[in-house]
């Protein structure tokens, strides 16, 4: 409860409120001085002269409801100026704040209930003054004058209500948008995460589950073999460490801080993803030709990744003795490409996760992917990034990548 306090008083003391309740002051004073007038040019006496200001004061007050509630301002007003008549009150001086509900239930009220008190109260207009007790020269004008002034406040009250209705819905379609901006974010930042220990990870643990087959299998006949596999098991899991924990200390940073990896993997590294392949059982045939200094670190970055997600899906998947890989730069144009002689595609019908994130990394960068089965046998991965292109707005780079504008340059 205690918390609720400061919304309540925050809540009285907004702009609307406080134009409301000027509102309401302003018309109990011309109402009042109204009253005044038609009680003092009254030839007869009034039983109790002060309920008529009453009237006037409640019509008034009536006005604060004009926003949240215009329907039920508008039946208490019209019941208020119908019990001032009935009264034997002369005049009409209450009748004045018909004007301000006129254009409250056109502007906050919905549009037909809006034309259709607006006829009855320019009808009331012109039958108020005709009720007994009046001693008022009530002519034409005095009549059709006000009942135009209420056709107008009207009119006004309904732009107005239409205006602010465009604008709620202007300002509820921006609020949508950056909401499913946000959400959009967030999903490109969990689909980033996800793939980059999905590259982390999932080669090194290929590797150590192949090994650590080879251990088993050859613990009683071979020793040495056994423990030749136990070693590079071991050695494997060294490696994944550091690179891991990079990783996880890109998750655990501040959401302003940059995103960049104490190391960010090479092309000149897959060598370590070649020795894998070739204690896999695999022979592997390797041509980069590609000047390290023609690549940006986020271009690097991703030939590596489809390299090492290629390697991992043929020790895993493709059940192949060879696989070759091939990096070259041509046409202002990075190629990668790796093929191997497995059964292709149809041999193991796991989906995997590993030819999406290829896929995305490529076209993260504007580049082309394709992958399918060879014509002579076996599988081929092939991605094409165009050297040195604009990302796309909004692109998610890599985790852990270095924007090309955030490269380091050498000094002069």
């Amino acid at each position: 409860m205690a918390d609720e306090a400061p919304t309540a008083v925050s809540g009285l003391h907004s702009t609307a409120f406080r134009v409301d309740a000027a509102l309401v002051l302003v018309h109990a004073v011309i109402v009042s001085l109204g009253v005044w007038a038609e009680l003092a040019y009254w030839p007869k006496p009034i039983a109790f002269p002060a309920g008529a200001y009453l009237f006037g004061l409640a019509a008034s007050a009536l006005l604060i409801l004009r926003r949240q509630h215009p329907s039920w301002m508008t039946f208490a007003l019209l019941v208020l100026i119908l019990g001032y008549h009935l009264a034997g009150y002369p005049g009409g001086a209450p009748t004045l704040v018909l004007f301000a509900a006129v254009y409250a239930i056109a502007a906050y009220g919905r549009s037909l209930w809006s034309a259709l008190v607006g006829v009855v109260f320019v009808l009331l207009w012109q039958i108020i003054p005709a009720l007994p007790p009046t001693p008022l020269p009530w002519d034409s004008f005095a009549t059709t004058g006000p009942a135009m002034g209420m056709v107008a406040m009207i009119l006004i009250g309904a732009s107005a209500g239409q205006l602010r209705r465009a604008h709620t819905l202007n300002v509820q379609a921006a609020a949508a948008s950056a909401e499913a901006r946000m959400r959009q974010t967030l999903a490109d930042e969990r689909l980033d995460i996800a793939r980059e220990l999905h590259d982390v990870l999932a080669h090194t643990i290929s590797a150590i589950s192949v090994q650590s087959g080879l251990a088993l299998d050859a613990f009683d006949d071979d020793p040495k073999q056994a423990r030749q596999s136990i070693v590079t098991v071991r050695t494997l899991a060294r490696q994944a460490i550091p690179e891991l924990r990079s990783t996880l200390e890109l998750l655990r940073s501040e959401g302003s801080a940059p995103r960049r990896a104490p190391a960010t993997p090479r092309l000149a590294e897959t060598d370590r993803l070649l020795r894998d392949a070739e204690a896999a059982g695999l022979t592997v045939e390797v041509s980069i030709d590609v000047p390290p200094e023609l690549l940006t670190p986020v271009e690097e970055l991703t030939a590596y990744r489809i390299v090492q997600e290629a390697l991992t899906n043929i020790v895993r998947h493709a059940g192949a003795t060879a696989v070759r890989v091939t990096v070259t730069a041509a046409d202002d144009a990075l190629t990668v490409a790796v093929e191997d002689d497995g059964h292709g595609v149809g041999g193991d019908p796991s989906p995997g996760l590993g030819l999406r994130g290829m896929r995305e990394r490529t076209e993260a960068l504007a580049g082309r992917f394709s992958a399918g089965d060879r014509t002579g046998g076996g599988f081929r991965v092939c991605a094409v990034l165009p050297l040195g292109a604009v990302l796309p707005l909004g692109a998610v780079l890599p985790l852990g990548a270095v924007s090309p504008s955030d490269a380091p340059t050498e000094a002069p």
